[in-house]
């Protein structure tokens, strides 16, 4: 992985470029912002940078022994901390491991690298058994936490990192990735985007058959909400409320991104007079989504929803953007 690889973050691959060059990194870097905009593919890129035996025009070569061995993840100088299968956070013990490695000096390149990915699930042990190494890393170590929930992590932990906020990527260059690293035709690519959030690793996810059922079961009675007895939504809450918690928060994203796109519409519109409904309406599913997140029972949150949807979709003029 190279910077010339990252596409849609110019601006932060061009800060990252001039402070390797002049070799005047921050020890510790926060890498912020939503899953699968690219904070972990720019963080290899920087240790590619770093441990590069050839670097070329700022950035990693990408052939050299340094740059294939962080590729596989067994340079000696590169240290990647994951949570470990099974767990549901970064514990301690690994937090020390990390500390234990980075004290030893480098082996093969001038800087120990260190990326801790899903920082914000370090437990509160391990981000404060961390902090001294946050402010003072060890020698000639740069550690890059990337996380997409900073409220997770300490304010003493924030205070000691030079964040990097990266932002959602534009439908655009999801389309544009989908279709060259994913083999994905272009105009599936195209609609995928759209439910992306700018998320590249969203918009794979939505190739799932689970979005497409999503899609065919769930969006045509969310578009006839106003026509539907209450039957037909405890029938469909049911029947959904069989799969898993994960499983329902990946497709209530196909009506939350629909109901955005009728907000768009609304708002572009003469009179946005439908626009406060639909907003509650994003809140509502958005809110449900958090709610299974946290272990809701799945029947009732669905069938709160659908309700609630309902109630607000008869507040709606006729002409609403796509209501019709």
């Amino acid at each position: 992985m190279r910077f010339s690889d990252i596409i849609g973050h110019d601006q932060i691959v061009a800060r990252l470029k001039r402070v390797a060059a002049a070799g005047r990194l921050p020890h510790t870097y926060l890498f912020a912002g939503p899953d699968g905009v690219g904070k972990h593919t720019t963080a290899r890129a920087l240790a590619a940078r770093l441990l590069c035996e050839a670097p070329r025009d700022d950035d990693a070569c990408g052939a050299c022994g340094g740059c294939a061995a962080v590729a596989r993840e067994v340079h000696p100088d590169l240290v990647m901390v994951r949570i470990e299968e099974g767990a549901s956070e970064i514990k301690i013990d690994q937090a020390r491991e990390l500390q234990r490695r980075l004290r030893l000096r480098p082996i093969r390149a001038g800087y120990k690298v260190a990326i801790l990915d899903d920082a914000h699930r370090l437990n509160l042990a391990a981000q404060h058994a961390m902090l001294k190494t946050f402010e003072e890393p060890p020698g000639s170590a740069v550690l890059i936490l990337v996380a997409s929930n900073v409220a997770a992590l300490l304010p003493t932990v924030l205070s000691r990192c030079q964040r990097v906020s990266f932002f959602p990527l534009s439908s655009e260059i999801v389309a544009r990735l989908l279709t060259e690293r994913c083999d994905v035709p272009a105009g599936e690519a195209t609609e995928l985007a759209r439910y992306s959030e700018g998320s590249l690793s969203h918009a794979v996810l939505f190739r799932s058959e689970l979005i497409e059922r999503a899609r065919a079961e769930l969006l045509p009675l969310i578009r006839d909400l106003r026509h539907r007895p209450y039957a037909d939504l405890a029938d469909l809450a049911q029947d959904w409320a069989r799969l898993p918690s994960v499983d329902l928060v990946l497709l209530l994203r196909a009506p939350l991104q629909w109901y955005r796109q009728c907000m768009t519409e609304a708002l572009g519109a003469v009179e946005a007079g439908n626009a406060p409904t639909l907003l509650s309406q994003i809140r509502v599913v958005h809110d449900t989504i958090e709610h299974l997140r946290h272990n809701a029972h799945r029947q009732l949150a669905l069938d709160g929803m659908l309700i609630e949807l309902q109630r607000l979709e008869g507040l709606l003029a006729p002409e609403a953007p796509g209501n019709g």
